[in-house]
């Protein structure tokens, strides 16, 4: 059993992560717009996942993060 994930469990773990970022960052914005004030600051969840999502990326196989590179070029 491998210690690191594959590209499918990669694959999970992101969109969730970027679906609850999405989610998080849309109820600060509604908060901001009904002028009631959120303990988290826009943008915290943003910072927070983009650092999780490193994280990930980090224990992903190497082959995995290569391929996707190949596939999305950073432009």
């Amino acid at each position: 059993m491998s210690l690191k994930l594959n590209g499918f469990e990669n694959y999970i773990i992101t969109e969730a992560v970027n679906n609850y970022k999405e989610s998080v960052e849309a109820e600060v914005i509604e908060l901001e717009k009904a002028d009631k004030r959120s303990m988290i600051a826009s943008g915290y969840y943003t910072q927070v996942c983009k650092d999780l999502l490193y994280k990930i990326d980090r224990l992903t196989l190497v082959s995995y993060i290569k391929e996707r590179n190949k596939q999305n070029p950073v432009k």
